[in-house]
């Protein structure tokens, strides 16, 4: 019987006896010596040269998780569907492929403690069995439990005041409309809800900018269900669960980053959300310096958020992670070829990080906003995304509150309303709130305003 060895595909193993010397012999084939590797994949498993399977264990576990992260929400956490339907569905396909080739394993306990913590936890999530149920029904002294309990309870209670003092100092001041030189503005005071609608997910729209906000001007808010700030990771009606990645989509100046601001600032001042343990913000432009270096999740947070150093089990707390700014995005984002990473103390690139985050595979517990210009929305596989929405930036009545609240004196607001609306132009670009905080500084209008409010910083300045 002949035997065709293929030079390019073959490579070769060795796995040596402990007493044995490491040093590979040569093989040749056609006169061809073949390439000596330290592992090797056939049909799905791995084949190392250290004669265990701990990496092997390790990429069942990290594709099972992956593949239990896609179903999480809309089949295991899904209260329509029967208990029954959900472990079918589970061992189907996570106990599938987290066995893959188990027949020629040869494990020890490690291993099977191992696969047993995975399948455990999965179980937990199906069963919606929260950890502070097992803290307590885990048959240990109560007093005992009670006192770690009350301790790790203190340290949690201590880093959501820090971080939410941080954040309210970050957010709750801005500089805009007519604030003077120097001097900024609270939120609360100007802050005037947009117009959200929810999107097809997926539908990218290539218009140019500029017809995109005459079209969403003309268009009647009542054909749609509006979304507030606060909702934003509300159940929409129709829907069971909460959807774990928001896309938010709007042309530039529409109000997308201060709507992210106001979500984190209502969140840390206790008025909306309490249900989120931690909010934590970040902006691709942020990202993009770190670019070329190499962190554990655990370790961005803390790069961005030391207030959180006390925290070691995010899985543990209702996390939302908001990414601002995709259209700015420098990292790459290859969600085709990047590893599945489920490990958060392990380090490796922002790209990795980020990717794996969104997809679900590390942190599949959190949640994630994403809000970009419409053109870069694509750069997120539709898959990744639950649902996306669109701002669309002021209706009409939401214009003439957004210029009450920024004017407060009665006739010089009515004044700056009723000029508006005598140009058809003016009232469509003041649509958007960049727009509407620079047009009324314009013209005879804008000296008007100067005389009654004196000097004025750039409205531009609000981030």
């Amino acid at each position: 019987m002949g035997l065709t060895v293929n030079t390019i595909k073959t490579e070769v193993v060795c796995q040596w006896s402990a007493n044995i010397p490491s040093t590979p012999p040569a093989f040749t084939a056609a006169g061809e010596q073949l390439s000596v590797v330290p592992s090797f994949r056939y049909l799905g498993s791995i084949l190392s040269e250290d004669n265990t399977i701990d990496n092997e264990v390790q990429n069942r576990i990290k594709q099972a998780s992956a593949a239990f992260g896609r179903l999480r929400r809309r089949v295991f956490q899904n209260k329509n569907l029967h208990l029954r339907t959900k472990v079918c569905v589970y061992q189907a396909i996570c106990i599938t492929t987290l066995l893959y080739s188990c027949e020629a394993w040869v494990t020890y306990s490690r291993h099977i403690r191992a696969l047993e913590q995975f399948h455990i936890r999965c179980l937990q999530c199906i069963l919606g069995i929260t950890w502070r149920e097992l803290w307590f029904d885990c048959g240990a002294n109560p007093n005992s439990v009670k006192r770690v309990y009350s301790i790790w309870e203190g340290i949690t209670v201590q880093c959501q005041h820090n971080i939410k003092s941080h954040l309210m100092q970050k957010f709750r001041r801005v500089f805009e409309g007519i604030a003077k030189a120097g001097q900024s503005t609270d939120l609360n005071d100007f802050y005037t809800e947009l117009f959200i609608t929810e999107r097809v997910s997926g539908e990218v729209n290539k218009e140019h900018e500029v017809r995109l906000i005459e079209t969403a001007s003309r268009k009647p808010a009542k054909e749609e269900t509006p979304i507030k700030c606060e909702d934003i990771f509300k159940p929409l009606p129709g829907q069971d669960q909460p959807s774990r990645t928001i896309m938010t989509t709007g042309v530039a100046g529409i109000g997308k980053t201060i709507l992210t601001h106001k979500f984190t600032l209502d969140w840390a001042e206790g008025k909306a959300n309490q249900d989120i343990d931690f909010t934590l913000p970040f902006t691709f432009r942020e990202l993009n310096l770190l670019k070329e270096k190499e962190f554990s999740l655990m370790e961005l947070l803390h790069h961005f958020f030391i207030q959180t150093k006390g925290i070691r089990r995010y899985d543990r707390f209702q996390v939302v992670f908001i990414l601002d700014g995709l259209d700015e995005c420098r990292l790459p984002l290859d969600f085709q070829n990047n590893p599945i990473w489920t490990d958060v103390t392990k380090s490796t690139s922002v790209d990795v990080l980020l990717t794996n985050l969104i997809r679900g595979d590390l942190l599949p517990s959190a949640r994630i906003w994403i809000t970009t210009r419409p053109a870069a929305a694509n750069q997120i596989p539709a898959e990744c995304v639950d649902m996306v929405t669109e701002v669309r930036g002021f209706t009409d009545p939401q214009k003439e509150e957004y210029f009450r609240k920024r004017f407060r004196e009665e006739p010089l607001a009515s004044k700056i309303i009723s000029h508006i609306k005598t140009s058809r132009s003016i009232h469509i670009m003041c649509h958007i709130p960049a727009r509407a905080a620079r047009l009324p500084l314009l013209g005879p209008l804008g000296r008007l305003v100067r005389a009654r409010a004196g000097p004025l910083s750039d409205p531009l300045q609000a981030s």
